[in-house]
């Protein structure tokens, strides 16, 4: 194709469209220019015929490719660096095109190319000859089929008029190597070769096989030229060896041969392999593709072609090459397999194929290997086995046997006979033996024996001689032996005699007899033995007979005892004759002599054991009544002086274990006040005992004081101090103008005067009284001492403002330890010294370290000692704090070692006696104090998991500790909950030491219920909780002490609280916070830990707070200036590492009864409190506000009353739109504001009232006020719609049915909202048997919406929001058509002015944009808060009031109709012509209007723009087409009704 104005890149790309489907030789572009560069250019096809054959490469479709069938993509791209044209050639025979596309490919770098032509060479596809590999019957495109296997293409190359009709067979004979299988074989023009050892069979000619097993792969070389045709003349076939022909063509045949003779192939693993030779012993078989084994009894023969039978006389085994005689001696074979041994008496023959007969005179037995001569003495026919011994009495000669002599005898196989012994005797010839002579005889001669002379004996047989007998034994009769006198008999005159009774001769052959031994008897003579008596007797004296044993002894017939009766012994008795036991005496018995019948019982207060010799009285302290055993008496209690019963300790004694011990007098400073005490009570502040064994403390007398517990002296007041009572903990300073001199018990005026009058005056006086009356005066503070656990202080007389820095005095000098001590003056000009102290050390704080350090003392006595150096609480510092810590840290290095119950307590009381200090933390130093004390917290709980004792609360009077491990006997859990309870009759200051676990106490006891969940599943754990009274461990400078002490109770204790918070009431009054920040621990700190809890753990907490304050929702304080506190309770934890309590968990309690418990729901274990704290709730304009809000709404009531009454009776004026919505309106304020104004006759803040806050009847009311409100703002919505409608848009709406729709809307939209809003917001939560109503709906003190909570947000305020922004759109709107409104009659601007703000106002006031000014109401900003409060109070207050001047006292209609009523005024009527009839209609309108005069008011809503056809037409004179509109809403006539 001619490109006549060429074919640049920037027109790339274009396609050739062929006029039909061709065959693509190849394709050629040409450049402009043959300088210019051909590249980048890139030339695909595509073949969108209907058909594709088999021999063509490209697929059908709409795909463009390229033309060769590498599929290269660098194939179909003209190369870089051609010049003037490129050629793309296509793969012969193969591509098919309908489509050519040319497309330039350069990138932005490259110069564009202009083509010149492009050429595509080819043929039609029907002309176009197949390819090589394919033919058909006229060599084209018609149907090209690729050659078969085995045939291959007779063209050497493709041409396009080389044409293919036929494929040319491969030649498999003689050598069948040649084949083709692939398109690329059968392409070319000759056969492919197998490859060396695989041929053609001729079922499959187109693949290369092994030969088949018995078979090998054959080759014949050219003799002449073997060429590469290299097979081996000659083959290894002693193994596996490879097959290796260079060219297998050069051969002249090549086939699979026979495997020669004596080889094989097998049909796996010999590929490429000759035949081989078949292992030893195995033979080809039959299709020489494997071997057989040559069976036993044959050989593998030499050419190893076939297996051949042993000779005669050897044998083989399977898979022999060849045989052998048998090897085994005396065997021979007939089967040539096995060897067999001839039988016993014969030999093999030479040839070894059979056997023969031993000879006469020898033998051969089984497993011999040859015949041997027989033995001496031995004969032996032929063919024997044995040789046969000559038998007894006989000899052998010449292989016969002959008799021996008499007097001589052969025991058999031998030659000679052998001649009688001595004492043997042989009278007979062929005998075997010789006879003995018989015992009692003796041998005479060789042939005969005599008998033994009288008074010897021959015991044996076969001797010579005879024996005499020896004394004791005479010769039996045979005088075969001696035999001895049997026992119980003795020899006397050569006879055996009989031995007397109490006699016995347990030997034979005895000359005497023996006496019976002690103990023992024989009643019978001839006796061998004598015998016992039975137990409880013994033998008489000549142990003929047994006698019983006499009262005190014994004879138990024991193998130990000698048979003779036994005193028993002491602590023993037998009280009959004939015992055979003694019977030790019972316990509270004794005998301290032998023999006895009888036991004695110990005397009083003494106790034995049984079988006492001898009774123990009881150990001091210990007692008995039955003479058992001592009994301990109980702590407190000592022994009486038999120790026959326990008895109290007196008063002033004490014992504190229980056992041994006398109980021990108080020590000075120490008392019991009543019997049976377990310790000396120390004298508690304000008392002292100077005498040991008190029951009582004295208390410290007027003038005096005591700080500190435990001690034995008061101290005097220092000077302006004083004490007018007795039992004084500290003394009170002088008031104002007085002075005391030290140890006064009352303060003396100081003079009058001036500052020099009153020094002149009390000239002579002590310094330190002068100072305190100048003080008075102002301006300075006096000197004074200060004593306390961080030493005295001297401070000296101070200027106001001045301070005093004073080193610590047990801090070694720190420069960082010191007190503070400012001149400072109260709001009453009283001057005062502010103490703050950084001190840690105190006297005792050495002596604790020390105790940590000491390895030579055991854990009790540690845990004692620490007891004792903490028990003075008024001397307790931060360093012994800190002190402890370490104690118990030593006391704990060894964490399998156990602490005993009794060290836990000791630890237990020392941490107590730290509680109950007062530490003197400073604000600045609160940190590190927490750091401090939380390690003695710390170490609490490790002491808990560390006691002996599980599951058993452990306790003293400020610290108490479990370790509860559920799977430790029986844990006090239950169903995930763990109960601890207080008698509600325990002291004020919360002993733990009545505290109980566990059960189910009563609800009033319970002090504090633990509840862990897994999730919202109930799940007992393994928990530690220790509990402790005060927060002295928890130093935070917000938290505020409650001023109380033993004596107080919880009234005075909160009257204390509101005392104590008085001063920062004052302090807070300018400012912008009206929270007050102090708060107070008001429960028991409560620690728990819980290892590894579960991921989803919940840990909730009831905890009963220690000082009941009664309903919260009271105010408590009201002050003069009408502030009143509120007090509420919050759960918090303690974080050591900021020294503050932090409000944590959620708290839930009932407000009108606190002291009932409070929840807290938490999800983490650590330390737990309820804080109580004070908020301010009013400030002192709160009662005027609330004074006048209910004056104006009540105003705003009648207002609303009024206005119905004006507008109901009147049916001409009820029966306009606007008034029907007005009415309406009216009627739901005035709902709503009676609702809120009687709600103080049902409801009181203190919920005294009949309906009680939190009650269902409180949510009733509660919801019904919220619904009517919410109506209120719905009807404020619609009020401004009608305005709009009336007075801006006016024409073109049409609300069918308006009423109804807007009634529903007013009364129905806010029905659920209530619902919502207390149902969804009021939780329910259960911990234990405890259930607290979270009311998140209702408020604390009134049954209306919780104020700053989700539901007044969502649920009021928004409507609210919503409606007012609503209604300021219509407000603008409206105030718009107000101030462009024009007068019906000359009026001067100022009136014109006047009127519209009053309109305006009106108008702001009824659609209730007031409500606005209730947004602002929480802005933190006092005196803008103020401003709004008011602002909303008068607006909102009076918008009944509003109501009823703007719907009655400003409404000419209203005033008209009811002048018109009563008769003040005269019924006047002016026909007037409408728009209607102004257009032309033909019905004249008539209507009667109020015309205007000088003293009458206009209608301020009136539309400018159509004042003229717009009157306010009473509906009493509505146009009859007016009426016939049935007063659809807006007007469709030209009359608007009045709004």
């Amino acid at each position: 194709m001619n490109l006549e104005n060429g074919a640049v890149s920037g027109s790339a790309p274009f396609t050739i469209d062929l006029a039909e489907k061709m065959g693509i030789f190849k394709i050629i572009i040409y450049a402009t220019s043959t300088t210019e560069s051909i590249a980048n250019w890139k030339v695909t096809i595509k073949d969108t015929s209907s058909t594709k054959d088999a021999a063509q490469y490209n697929e059908v479709g709409d795909t463009y490719t390229g033309c060769t069938v590498d599929g290269d993509e660098a194939s179909t791209i003209s190369p870089a660096g051609q010049l003037d044209s490129y050629t793309f050639s296509c793969t012969p025979g193969k591509f098919a095109a309908t489509h050519v596309k040319i497309e330039w490919m350069g990138d932005g770098s490259a110069t564009a190319v202009t083509l010149a032509e492009v050429v595509i060479v080819g043929k039609t596809w029907e002309s176009y000859p197949c390819p090589l590999g394919y033919h058909s019957a006229n060599g084209y495109h018609s149907g090209c089929t690729l050659c078969s296997d085995g045939s291959h293409d007779s063209r050497a190359s493709y041409t396009h008029n080389g044409l293919n009709t036929g494929c040319t067979q491969c030649v498999i004979s003689p050598k069948a190597i040649f084949y083709t299988s692939t398109d690329e074989q059968k392409a070319a023009n000759q056969c492919a070769v197998c490859p060396v050892a695989q041929i053609i069979q001729s079922g499959n000619l187109g693949t290369c096989v092994q030969c088949q097993a018995g078979k090998e792969y054959n080759a014949v070389p050219n003799s002449s030229t073997p060429g590469g045709c290299d097979y081996p003349a000659t083959i290894d076939r002693t193994t596996a060896t490879a097959i290796a022909v260079t060219t297998p063509a050069d051969c002249d045949t090549v086939n699979c041969a026979d495997c020669p003779a004596g080889t094989y192939r097998p049909s796996t693993g010999a590929d490429n392999e000759f035949c081989r030779h078949c292992p030893d012993g195995s033979v080809p078989g039959s299709a020489k593709d494997g071997c057989d084994q040559c069976a036993a009894g044959q050989y593998q023969n030499t050419a190893r072609t076939e297996c051949e039978a042993c000779d005669a006389g050897t044998i083989s085994t399977a898979g022999a090459t060849g045989c052998a005689q048998c090897t085994e001696p005396a065997h021979y074979t007939t089967d040539r397999i096995n060897c067999n041994e001839c039988a016993a008496g014969s030999v093999p023959t030479s040839v070894g194929d059979d056997c023969e007969q031993c000879v006469a005179g020898t033998k051969r037995a089984a497993g011999e290997d040859a015949c041997t001569d027989c033995a001496s003495g031995y004969r032996s026919d032929a063919g024997q086995a044995e040789c046969v011994a000559c038998g007894a009495g006989t000899r052998e000669e010449n292989n016969e046997c002959v008799d021996c002599l008499a007097g001589t005898y052969s025991l058999g196989s031998t030659d000679t006979c052998t001649p009688c012994g001595s004492g043997h005797v042989q009278p007979l010839s062929g005998q075997s033996e010789c006879n003995p002579c018989e015992a009692g005889s003796r041998k005479t001669s060789d042939t005969e024996c005599g008998e033994c002379p009288a008074g010897e004996v021959q015991p044996d047989v076969g001797r010579d001689v005879c024996v005499a007998c020896a004394a004791g034994s005479i010769p039996n009769d045979n005088r075969t032996e001696c035999e001895e006198c049997p026992a119980g008999h003795k020899e006397v005159s050569n006879e055996c005699v009989q031995c007397e009774a109490g006699t016995y001769q347990d030997t034979p052959g005895a000359t005497t007899c023996v006496t019976c031994p002690t103990g023992q008897f024989t009643n019978q003579p001839g006796a061998t033995e004598c015998n016992r008596c039975e137990s409880g007797e013994e033998p008489n004296s000549d142990k003929t007979d047994c006698v019983p044993c006499v009262a005190g002894y014994y004879q138990d017939g024991s193998d130990g005892s000698d048979g003779t009766c036994q005193s028993c012994d002491a602590g023993s008795f037998s009280e009959t004759s004939g015992s055979d036991t003694c019977t030790p005496c019972s316990p509270g018995q004794y005998q301290d002599t032998a023999g006895q019948d009888s036991c004695s019982p110990c005397q009083a207060g003494h106790i034995s054991a049984t079988g006492a010799t001898v009774c123990t009285q009881c150990d001091e302290g210990t007692k008995t009544q039955d003479g058992i055993q001592c009994e301990s008496c109980g702590i407190g209690r000592k022994s009486n002086d038999d120790r026959t019963d326990c008895v109290e300790c007196e008063a002033g004694t004490y014992k504190e274990v229980e056992g041994a011990g006398d109980c021990l007098p108080c020590s000075d400073g120490h008392y019991t006040s009543g019997p049976a005490a377990s310790k000396c009570l120390p004298c508690e502040p304000g008392t002292y005992q100077d005498s040991a064994g008190q029951s009582a403390c004295e208390l410290c007398r007027l003038g005096s004081f005591q700080d500190q517990t435990g001690q034995g002296s008061c101290s005097p007041c220092i000077e302006n101090y004083y004490t007018d009572q007795t039992g004084q903990r500290v003394c009170k300073r002088c008031p104002k103008d007085t002075y005391a001199a030290g140890g006064s018990s009352a303060c003396d005026d100081c003079p009058t005067g001036t500052r020099e009058e009153v020094e002149l005056a009390m000239n002579g006086q002590p310094d330190a009284l002068k100072e305190k009356c100048l003080m008075d005066i102002g301006g300075i503070c006096a000197s004074t001492v200060i004593t306390n656990q961080y030493g005295t202080f001297t401070v000296p007389r101070m200027d106001e403002g001045s301070h005093i820095t004073i080193p610590c005095e047990y801090d070694d000098n720190n420069p960082e330890k010191y007190a503070n001590f400012t001149c400072k003056s109260r709001p009453d000009m009283e001057m005062y010294v502010l103490e703050v102290y950084h001190c840690f050390n105190t006297q005792n704080t050495d002596n604790i370290k020390q105790l940590a350090d000491d390895e030579n003392i055991s854990d009790q006595e540690k845990a004692d000692q620490l007891e004792e150096l903490t028990s003075n609480t008024a001397r307790n510092g931060l360093g012994d704090v800190e002190a402890v810590s370490n104690v118990l840290d030593s006391m704990l290095e060894d964490e399998d070692e156990e602490l005993t119950e009794d060290v836990t307590v000791s630890i237990l009381n020392s941490v107590s006696n730290l509680v109950s200090s007062d530490l003197k933390v400073s604000e600045g130093d609160a940190t590190s104090a927490s750091n401090v004390s939380d390690s003695v917290v710390t170490q609490v709980v490790k002491v808990a998991q560390n006691t002996e004792v599980k599951n058993t609360m452990i306790k003293s009077p400020k610290v108490a500790v479990i370790d509860v491990k559920k799977d430790a006997g029986a844990p006090p859990t239950s169903g995930g909950t763990l109960t601890f309870s207080l008698p509600t009759d325990s002291d004020s200051n919360q002993d733990l030491t009545g505290c109980q676990v566990g059960g189910e106490p009563e609800k009033e006891n319970t002090i504090l219920l633990i509840e862990t969940k897994d999730s919202d599943e109930n799940k007992d754990m393994d928990m530690t909780v220790v509990l402790i009274t005060d927060s002295t461990l928890m130093p935070d400078t917000a938290i505020s002490i409650v001023p109380q002490d033993d004596t107080t109770d919880d009234k005075d204790a909160v009257g204390n609280i509101l005392k104590d918070l008085e001063s920062e009431l004052e302090v807070k009054d300018g400012e912008d916070s009206d929270k007050v920040e102090k708060k107070y621990v008001n429960s028991f700190i409560t620690e728990v830990k819980i290892d590894s809890p579960p991921e989803d753990f919940k840990l909730n907490l009831f905890m009963k707070p220690k000082i009941d304050i009664g309903n919260t929702n009271t105010s408590l304080s009201t002050k003069e200036d009408g502030k009143r506190v509120q007090v509420v309770y919050l759960c918090a934890k303690y974080d050591p590492s900021t020294a503050k309590w932090v409000k944590d968990c959620q708290t839930v309690y009932d407000q009108a009864k606190p002291s009932d418990g409070v929840l807290c729901l938490c999800s983490h274990n650590t330390s737990f409190a309820v804080l109580m704290s004070a908020y301010e709730i009013d400030r002192g304009y709160a009662q005027v506000q609330s004074y006048l809000t209910y004056v104006l709404l009540g105003a705003s009531t009648l207002g609303l009353l009024l206005t119905l009454v004006f507008l109901l009776p009147a049916k001409a004026l009820r029966s306009t739109r606007s008034a029907k919505i007005n009415i309406c309106f009216t009627i739901a304020l005035l709902l709503a504001s009676l609702m809120f104004l009687i709600q103080d006759a049902f409801i009181s803040a203190d919920d005294t009232g009949i309906i009680k806050l939190k009650s269902t009847a409180c949510a009733v009311y509660a919801m019904i006020q919220h619904y009517l409100w919410l109506v209120v703002f719905v009807w404020m919505v619609v009020e401004g719609f009608l305005m709009y409608l009336s007075l801006v848009q006016v024409f073109g709406s049409h609300i069918s049915k308006y009423m109804l729709k807007f009634n529903l809307a007013a009364w129905g939209i806010p029905l659920p909202i209530p619902f919502i809003g207390y149902f969804v917001f009021t939780k329910t939560h259960t911990v234990g048997s405890f259930t607290f109503t979270d009311h998140g709906y209702l408020a604390d003190t009134m049954c209306f919406l919780k104020p700053e909570s989700i539901p007044f947000y969502a649920l009021f305020l928004a409507p609210i929001v919503l409606v007012i922004i609503i209604n300021i759109v219509f407000f603008v709107l409206v105030a718009k058509v107000i101030k462009n409104s024009k007068s019906s009659g000359n009026i001067s601007d100022q009136e014109q002015v006047l009127r519209q703000l009053k309109a305006a106002v009106g108008v702001m006031v009824l659609l209730g944009t007031g409500w606005f000014f209730g947004i602002f109401m929480s802005v933190p900003a006092p005196q803008f808060q103020v401003a709004m409060q008011y602002l909303f109070i008068l607006l909102n207050s009076t918008q009944g009031v509003f109501v009823f001047l703007f719907y009655i006292v400003l409404n000419d209609q209203v005033k008209t109709h009811w002048l018109v009523k009563v008769g003040l005024q005269e019924e006047k009527r002016t026909t007037t012509s409408s728009s209607a009839a102004a257009a032309g209609k033909t019905a004249a309108t008539k209507a009667t209007a109020v015309s205007s005069s000088a003293n009458q008011v206009d209608n301020i809503y009136e539309n400018a723009a159509v004042a003229d056809d717009h009157t306010y037409a009473s509906a009493e004179y509505a146009t009859a087409g007016d009426k016939a509109g049935k007063h659809e809403f807006p007007a469709k006539s030209d009359n608007n009704a009045n709004i």
